[in-house]
């Protein structure tokens, strides 16, 4: 996104199109951060049988980036890895697990709790995925305050808590000379936490541009300082079009659920036990705060894919039995 009247640009690398995997960027000048640095969600690949960097790119499990990976594999000039910052707003997988990948001449942030998640998930190597020439399990990470800003460069990121199912979630407010940026990471308003929520949008509301997570980006709540003309809303589901036979179909919630098994264990760390005790809450909360807003959705996107459940079969399966 180059603002036409501005100096700051904001590329979204990935993220937008996908489960998992947000990457993006904010330039100004010669300074640059990245917010978040996870692998997009691909079940139909085994990640386990992908060896080093390149693979990473070529199976699409990683963007192909300019002076932000591990020198000792790019081999590019030093001078394209000055001024920049990585910020990590929370534990989970996509939004973490290429971060033993970025060069250790980048500085990447995070919350004080997410930085001793990581170390204590990734001590055997197999949370992250492991850079072979890292000297360490783990790259390190530099742990920040809630409220605390960072600089690089002419830019300032403020750690904001938000609520989310990820332990100690952060939400970022970037501010350069010329533009103010909310990123609000993956937020809730149905947690435990959600007066953390409430305190992020109260921050956010004078922002020039809202950055926010797409589960509850159809409810006005969370952009109600945003004219409605100024935003296109667009509602992704996988509405399964497969019979099995002429009297029964298979269900919508059906393919989302097993899609939610194979994320949670493969990202996550959960068993299927895990996800099906929860699958109660989650339909509840989307009957809530999910289902009521998608008719005020600008448009329609179905995700579902015809072979998806032969694929997610091979997953899921093992988990299950």
């Amino acid at each position: 996104m180059d603002l036409r009247d501005k100096k700051t640009k904001i590329t979204f690398y990935q993220g937008m199109r996908t489960i998992g995997g947000t990457i993006i960027e904010v330039n100004y000048g010669k300074d640059s951060i990245y917010f978040d640095f996870g692998s997009e969600f691909k079940p139909e690949i085994d990640d386990k049988e992908i060896d080093g960097l390149a693979d990473l790119i070529s199976y699409g499990f990683a963007v192909d980036l300019k002076g932000i990976y591990d020198k000792k594999h790019t081999k590019e000039d030093s001078k394209l890895y000055k001024n920049k910052g990585v910020f990590i707003s929370h534990i989970h997988l996509d939004h973490t697990k290429m971060i033993n990948y970025i060069d250790e001449d980048i500085p990447v942030y995070a919350s004080k709790d997410t930085v001793n998640l990581l170390n204590a998930l990734n001590i055997n190597n197999d949370f992250l995925y492991a850079n072979s020439k890292l000297n360490a399990n783990t790259r390190k990470v530099s742990a920040v305050n809630y409220g605390d800003e960072i600089s690089v460069g002419e830019i300032h990121v403020e750690f904001i808590r938000v609520d989310h199912d990820g332990y100690k979630t952060c939400g970022f407010l970037i501010r350069t000379p010329d533009l103010s940026i909310a990123y609000t990471g993956d937020i809730r308003l149905h947690g435990y936490r959600k007066e953390d929520s409430l305190n992020f949008i109260e921050k956010a509301k004078d922002c020039d541009i809202l950055i926010i997570e797409g589960l509850h980006g159809l409810n006005e709540e969370l952009t109600m300082a945003v004219d409605r003309k100024n935003k296109f809303k667009i509602f992704i589901c996988p509405f399964t079009q497969l019979n099995i036979d002429n009297h029964n179909r298979i269900h919508t919630s059906d393919t989302r659920r097993l899609r939610r098994i194979v994320r949670d264990n493969k990202y996550r760390g959960h068993n299927a036990a895990d996800t099906l005790r929860m699958w109660k809450k989650i339909r509840e909360g989307e009957q809530k705060y999910i289902f009521p807003y998608q008719s005020d959705a600008d448009a329609i996107i179905n995700s579902a894919l015809m072979y998806e459940l032969g694929i997610l079969k091979t997953y899921a399966e093992p988990l299950l039995f």
